[in-house]
């Protein structure tokens, strides 16, 4: 599939998601993981998955987040 055909279809499960009722955060989420996943192949969309999240958290300046 061509990167365009993937995002605009990408897009367009975004929005069906939403329109369901399922929050932004994971509709997003999901519809990344999943077009990682038909890009690049399942190793590396797991790997985006799992270490983006973690090591984005692990900066010093979300740390400050919870406190206000």
């Amino acid at each position: 599939m061509s990167l365009t055909l993937v995002g605009l279809l990408g897009i367009a499960a975004m929005f069906v998601l939403l329109m369901s009722g399922v929050p932004i955060a994971f509709s997003m989420a999901l519809t990344g993981a999943v077009g990682i996943w038909i890009l690049e192949g399942p190793g590396p969309a797991l790997a985006h998955t799992l270490l983006i999240p973690w090591d984005e958290g692990r900066s010093f300046v979300f740390v400050t987040i919870p406190l206000f």
